[in-house]
């Protein structure tokens, strides 16, 4: 029985949990081996470390020439400090310039280029049916007459003769209209007469079709388009004139406060239509809103001939550069224009001629410096984290392509984009995308849309470009849409300037700017002479010669004889102490604090 007790009480004893709480702070784990200021000073900086992207995975020695080569935004006071990864200013006027096209965000799609052709921008059908269906005859007596008052002008005609050179007198043999005016029969006024001054009569012939309009003269409806003479009067010796009494109305300029009339009728008439029921209330917003469609899409086909696809000058030149494709190309250009940092190359020569006084200026040298540490990193085995994206997200191509837009696309000038099923023809889609549950839902599971599929997304009221186009669904209850992470970058990574001294015993001779140093020989710029070093610099047993991954095209010390400098003077180890001192500096007003 005792050898069972014991048993059972060393059992117990064992069940219990026993561990020991690891400690916090930077640098545990070399407590005990560091002395504590530098432990925690170790620790924290591989913390620090940590927050690059595959570090360690990298070996030291590449990392250390990286580093040493980085550029800053030094010098750049514009661009420089920004918390945020552009300067919005000019990111906003550069999107007033360029993102001007009717896709996602301002870009520009196929029927920008081809719209009119293929019908998809242009909801023509749905304009003529919704026009058919909300009509009534007293806006469509008001559309008349106002046209008629637009048109208003008096006609003219011109009398034929033949003279008579026994008698010396001329007989009327006809009458030609000049000018068909226009405006008559405004209001059912009486149908135009005409004149002649030798006692000649003549009927004239008016166009009644109200399907027959046109401006300057094109259209029939409300002008005079035939004189017909039916009695040539008396023979006269002078040729004689013909006069058509002018249209209703005062004339110009007195037909403006007429017109103004007509628009003030027309607009009650149209409230009165849109109000009268609730199935015309829904169809004058639909009708609305593909009006507003037409007119964009329309600006967009015109607009993009000219700013995607600049217009062939005359004369022509083929050394034009074309605006905007070549800004395009220069941009998407400048990393490879980077790399080359030969004296009098694109690098240099792009530094001397950026004003810097303006943030453009300065961007184009810091996209370049920019795009040489990306190069450097990626010769390290570092992966960038700062390149977006330039395709939408699976979830965006999946809601664009069911919906036809998205709820915060623009089309470049504050409005909305066209839906892909907005023109004649295309198919109507059978269920929609929810961005809140994603997934396809049904029309009929959730009432999106009433009678037709485009009248909940183009619910926008007209005229008011900030409203969403579509209204969604109430979110469903507890949900919690997600949190977007946005890096903030920073202004960048200081880096050192050359240290001007040769790192090996021996001959000394002078440092010699730009020259890259070497721990076997060095060769003195300008002069080919080679100087050796007496003894060479041996690695200890075991170390292997570091391996040179920076090009001459990017390394720091080289291109400091082209470049502007990106770091500030007294060169690295300056740098070092004003970091210190910002350490020092945030030390003591935490502890003020």
């Amino acid at each position: 029985m005792a050898n069972i007790q014991e048993t059972q009480n060393q059992n117990n004893e064992s069940d219990e949990l026993r561990f020991a709480i690891p400690e916090k702070g930077y640098g545990v784990y070399l407590k005990g081996i560091l002395p504590e200021d530098q432990r925690v000073l170790a620790g924290a900086f591989s913390t620090s470390m940590q927050q690059i992207t595959n570090i360690n995975q990298v070996q030291l020695e590449k990392f250390a020439q990286v580093a040493y080569s980085n550029e800053n935004m030094f010098g750049l006071n514009l661009v420089n400090g920004s918390d945020v990864p552009t300067d919005v200013r000019l990111a906003r006027i550069s999107q007033s310039i360029c993102a001007v096209g009717g896709g996602v965000y301002g870009t520009f799609t196929m029927s920008n280029f081809f719209g009119a052709m293929s019908g998809l921008c242009y909801p023509l059908r749905e304009i003529y049916d919704g026009i058919k269906q909300l009509e009534t005859d007293a806006l469509k007596t008001i559309y008349q007459n106002l046209y008629l008052a637009v048109q208003w002008q008096e006609a003219t005609a011109t009398v034929q003769t033949s003279f008579n050179v026994d008698t010396g007198l001329y007989t009327v043999t006809g009458v030609t209209i000049d000018n068909k005016g226009g405006g008559y029969l405004r209001d059912n006024a009486a149908a135009p007469t005409i004149t002649i001054s030798n006692g000649a009569t003549a009927t004239l012939t008016l166009g009644t079709d109200p399907d027959s309009v046109g401006f300057n003269g094109s259209g029939n409806y409300g002008r005079v388009i035939l004189a017909t003479l039916t009695s040539s009067g008396t023979d006269s010796a002078t040729i004689p004139t013909a006069t058509i009494t002018a249209p209703p109305g005062p004339g110009w300029p007195d037909m403006d406060s007429i017109i103004n009339d007509y628009c003030t009728s027309a607009d009650q008439e149209i409230l009165n239509i849109s109000v009268a029921t609730p199935s015309n209330f829904q169809s004058s917003n639909l009708l609305n809103t593909n009006w507003n469609i037409t007119g964009k899409a329309l600006k967009q086909e015109q607009r993009a001939r000219y700013i995607a696809s600049a217009p062939v000058p005359i004369p022509f030149d083929q050394w034009v550069a074309g605006y905007p494709t070549s800004q395009y190309i220069f941009v998407d250009g400048i990393p490879v224009l980077a790399a080359n940092t030969l004296p009098h190359m694109y690098a240099q020569t792009l530094e001397n001629i950026s004003d810097l006084n303006f943030a453009g200026g300065q961007s184009v040298i810091a996209m370049m410096r920019e795009s040489r540490n990306e190069e450097r990193l990626n010769r390290a085995g570092l992966e960038l984290d700062n390149n977006l994206a330039n395709d939408m997200s699976e979830q965006d191509k999946e809601q664009l392509l069911t919906n036809g837009t998205l709820p915060d696309a623009v089309d470049g000038i504050n409005g909305y984009t066209i839906p892909v099923f907005a023109g004649e023809g295309v198919p109507i889609p059978v269920s929609y995308y929810d961005p809140c549950l994603p997934g396809l839902m049904c029309y009929n599971e959730i009432q999106y849309i009433e009678t037709d599929p485009t009248a909940a997304i183009l619910a926008a009221p007209p005229g008011n470009e900030e409203t969403p186009l579509a209204e969604l669904p109430e979110t469903p209850q507890g949900y919690e849409p997600p949190i977007i992470p946005v890096e903030i970058l920073s202004s960048g990574t200081d880096a050192p300037v050359p240290d001007q001294s040769f790192p090996c015993e021996g001959n000394r001779i002078e440092p010699i700017y730009g020259a890259k140093p070497s721990p076997v020989a060095t060769s003195l710029i300008g002069t080919g002479a080679a100087v050796a070093c007496d003894p060479p610099l041996d690695y200890p047993e075991g170390v292997n010669q570091p391996i040179e991954i920076i090009p001459p095209n990017l390394d720091a010390e080289l291109t400091s004889s082209t470049l502007l400098p990106s770091t500030a003077p007294g060169g690295f180890a300056n740098e070092v102490q004003q970091a210190i001192d910002k350490v020092i500096a945030c030390n003591c007003d935490c502890w003020v604090a």
